[in-house]
């Protein structure tokens, strides 16, 4: 077996012809020569995410919207309490994954914010919000108004 071994250690890789000609290297990529073209349209496009990226800011406004899209998809309803309830602690990315496509990334950066502001300041004109603790994990339960 130590044979096998050694003689994995010493193979040549094997390269085309065609690879060692049409393969342009660079510091972290290797692409094709005809992908040359495109690689100004990539770079303006990954610019752009990062601008767009940097200027979102925190709404509330913009939380509620969200929130109201994406609770009802996300929360779980228990017969016995006649309520909803909603774990803080468990799938954060929930949240960001079940909002709507226009607000998804933005969601996604403020997705700790988002569990926070559920905790704090959102308030539903259909649902009493109360919090329970259960020693693990924090629960938001929502009660029907009557």
């Amino acid at each position: 077996m130590k044979k096998t071994f050694n003689r994995a250690k010493h193979t040549k890789k094997r390269t085309s012809l065609l690879n060692r000609l049409f393969l342009v290297k660079t510091k972290n990529y290797t692409f094709y020569v005809w992908f040359v073209p495109l690689v100004p349209f990539v770079a303006l496009w990954d610019r752009y995410t990062d601008w767009a990226y940097r200027r979102m800011v925190w709404d509330a406004n913009k939380a509620d919207k969200v929130l109201d899209k994406v609770l009802p998809k996300v929360v779980e309803w228990v017969e016995e309490d006649k309520a909803f309830y909603y774990s803080t602690s468990w799938n954060t990315s929930s949240l960001w994954r079940n909002a709507p496509i226009r607000y998804r990334e933005w969601a996604k950066k403020f997705q700790n914010s988002l569990q926070t502001y559920i905790r704090t300041d959102y308030e539903n004109v259909a649902y009493i919000k109360s919090i329970e603790h259960d020693g693990y994990d924090f629960w938001i339960k929502f009660e029907e108004r009557v």
